[in-house]
């Protein structure tokens, strides 16, 4: 039992998601794993011929051409259900990549820059598909706990894919490794169709009513839309920065190998693999956890930090004696090992709150024109170094890692911008707006402030019924005025009071609801507990308005408690991250707790009429003792409270009856002859 509430708190699939988290795992695992093998190929292929100024040649032709490929590939695929275009994109480049095979075993000069350029293209936009479906499945909360799970599928396809290249390099041949990719982008294309089909009812909708997506908007979107241009800076940060790392790695690769080209395939092979599996225990262990400790904020940092890194140890080889082979691996563990776990979570989180029109659009356009566009400028940057500084030489190739840091810390204030814009977002998806005359309010006086803290004061001896009329007169003298905007730990025990409420309010209702199943009458509870854990919420929230901006909170208050999943899953993403201080993981776990019950068996009903019994709600201590009395439940705890509690009418719903006294003490006819014929 230990082991599994551990695994469960690492893999937190509730139900309904099971399905969808299978099929999306294992159609990342074999697209990256298909990558991871055409990389390997396609660079050793290339490097044993050329060099790293023709390799930048290469990316800025992709550059050039990618947005006419992808442009194309879009009005082909347009008006299409995203299953019809994975199985025919996969098919066909499944089908190229068995040619190109073909071509390399019969020595055709060229195909080494035809693969180069084929797997630049093809990579983006098989993976870039995938991700526009992970969005339709999952929503904001949903997204915040599986898409590392997801994530941890393309890790281990980088290890599977590496691992291939590695070990069958050498028997098979590097070129003949593409025909094991044409079966897995097949399989992988026959996942992503079956994933489909279990998308999101809102989503459905959305298909049918949204307009067929224009690729060529996608530059209109970008110089319109802030928030979507801020996505595209990060990624064009992230792919400067990687693309100097790796040129980094593979010149040195390059003068350690040499013309070897098989051992060349095999080392890079097996490097992937190795450092495909640290990436999966990070991501496993590490990246949920984070997200949900720290948010997408810090998520979207790590990135950033960990090419600092291993820019400092690349440059610190210079005066230290440390192999350059050995510091070029170190920094690309760093590199990867954050980009495929904890960044890429991160950054598919920030398309969420857009709209499916404006994503549609936005996300192809960036992460394939933008995403080539940003390997041209580091091309260039190259060709530059190349010129000003000669990096392309063995002793000088080191110093590019200045060029990456410089960008990382740019990249670093971009990320600064982009959270406070993703917080914007949310806002405006739940119609978080300022009233429409801020002048109607009054600016709050210190009379007012010292008056609302004198009944917080209070809140801590109140019961239930009296904190909610407590909480009705802070809202009367309020109601005119702006914001308050107290101090955070004003409300700090009062918010985990609720908070703790809540939770026991909802675990009980999970055990009520559960109980309906056996019986064909409604358990009396049920309404009962709706409306006290509907209350608990609202003074939740009342308090949650007296720090923070009260537009937020309304909005957030009324998307959790309305009919749509997605609004209510914005609510929490935004609450998550406006709120702070020692309450906010309180807070969050009561709401989830609402939201999103967790998976398994319901809570053992018992249990949780006991702890109702605790709860400091005389009212609702007296029907939940009329309940137990009425089914034979709990007699300690009733005859504890018959004698005990401070309420005559929950004293008296308590206590057992004459009438029930007899019945329990006087068995039907024959009972007491049972243990004589045993």
């Amino acid at each position: 039992m230990p082991i599994r509430s551990r695994l469960e708190k690492i893999i937190d699939i509730r139900p309904g998601e099971g399905a969808r988290t299978a099929l999306m795992f294992f159609t990342i695992l074999l697209l990256i794993a298909s990558y991871t093998t055409t990389k390997a190929v396609r660079d050793a292929v290339f490097l044993s011929k050329f060099g790293l100024t023709e390799l930048s040649y290469m990316m800025i032709g992709i550059a050039l051409v990618a947005g006419v490929v992808v442009t194309a590939y879009k009005r082909l695929t347009s008006g299409m259900g995203r299953n019809v275009v994975a199985l025919v994109t996969n098919g066909f480049v499944a089908l190229t990549l068995v040619a190109m095979a073909v071509g390399l075993q019969a020595g055709v000069h060229w195909i080494s820059w035809g693969l180069y350029f084929w797997s630049g293209v093809f990579g983006l936009v098989l993976v870039a598909e995938f991700w526009l479906l992970a969005n339709d499945l999952f929503d904001a909360r949903e997204a915040k706990r599986l898409f590392p799970i997801i994530g941890s599928g393309a890790i281990l396809g980088g290890l599977f894919g590496g691992a291939l290249s590695g070990w069958l390099a050498k028997p098979l041949g590097a070129g003949n490794l593409l025909y094991l990719v044409a079966i897995e982008l097949v399989l992988s294309g026959v996942l992503s169709s079956l994933a489909w089909k279990r998308r999101r009812p809102e989503v459905q909708r959305e298909v049918t009513e949204a307009p067929v997506p224009k690729f060529a908007e996608g530059l209109a979107i970008l110089r319109k839309n802030q928030y979507v241009r801020l996505i595209a800076l990060m990624l064009l940060c992230m792919t400067v920065c990687y693309t100097i790392v790796q040129w980094q790695y593979k010149g040195i690769a390059k003068i350690h190998f040499g013309g070897r080209q098989d051992d060349m395939a095999a080392f890079f092979g097996l490097f992937a693999a190795a450092l495909n599996f640290a990436t999966f225990v990070l991501q496993i262990l590490g990246t949920p956890r984070l997200l949900r400790r720290w948010g997408v904020g810090f998520g979207l940092r790590v990135l950033p930090s960990g090419f600092g890194v291993g820019a400092i140890v690349l440059v610190a080889t210079t005066i230290l004696p440390l192999p350059m082979l050995g510091a070029a691996a170190f920094a690309m563990f760093f590199c990867d090992g954050f980009r495929f776990s904890v960044d890429k979570a991160s950054t598919e989180l920030l398309y969420l709150p857009i709209s499916r029109a404006v994503k549609d659009q936005a996300k192809p356009f960036i992460d394939t024109f933008v995403d080539r566009i940003a390997g041209a400028l580091a091309s260039f940057l190259w060709l530059f170094l190349t010129w000003a500084f000669h990096v392309d030489r063995p002793d000088r190739i080191l110093y590019a890692s200045i060029a990456t840091l410089v960008t990382a810390i740019i990249w670093l204030a971009v990320i600064q911008r982009a959270k406070n814009a993703y917080i914007a977002a949310y806002r405006n998806m739940l119609g978080a707006a300022v009233p429409t005359d801020p002048a109607a309010l009054v600016t709050p006086s210190e009379r007012l402030r010292a008056r609302v803290l004198g009944e917080l004061v209070k809140l801590g001896d109140d019961d239930t019924v009296r904190r909610g009329k407590r909480h009705r007169a802070i809202a009367r003298i309020t109601r005119r005025s702006a914001d308050l905007g107290l101090d955070l730990e004003t409300i700090t025990e009062p918010l985990k009071r609720e908070a703790d409420q809540v939770t026991k309010l909802s675990l009980a209702l999970q055990a009520e609801t559960a109980s309906m199943a056996a019986s064909t009458t409604k358990p009396p509870l049920v309404g009962v507990l709706h409306t006290r854990m509907r209350a608990a919420i609202g003074r939740m929230f009342h308090l949650l308005a007296l720090v923070y901006p009260s537009a937020d909170v309304r909005a957030a208050e009324a998307a959790l408690v309305g009919e749509s999943p997605t609004s209510r899953a914005g609510a929490l993403e935004l609450l998550d991250n406006v709120l702070r201080g020692p309450a906010r993981t309180a807070v969050m776990e009561s709401l989830e707790a609402v939201v999103l019950p967790r998976r398994g068996m319901a809570p053992v009903r018992e249990r949780t009429l006991a702890m109702l019994l605790e709860l400091d709600d005389a009212p609702l201590r007296r029907d939940v003792a009329k309940t137990a009395r009425a089914e034979g439940l709990l007699t300690a705890e009733l005859a504890e409270l018959a004698a005990r509690d401070p309420d005559p009418s929950v004293r008296r719903a308590a206590q057992v009856t004459e009438t029930e006294t007899e019945t329990e003490e006087s068995p039907p006819l024959g009972v007491e002859l049972v243990p004589a014929l045993v």
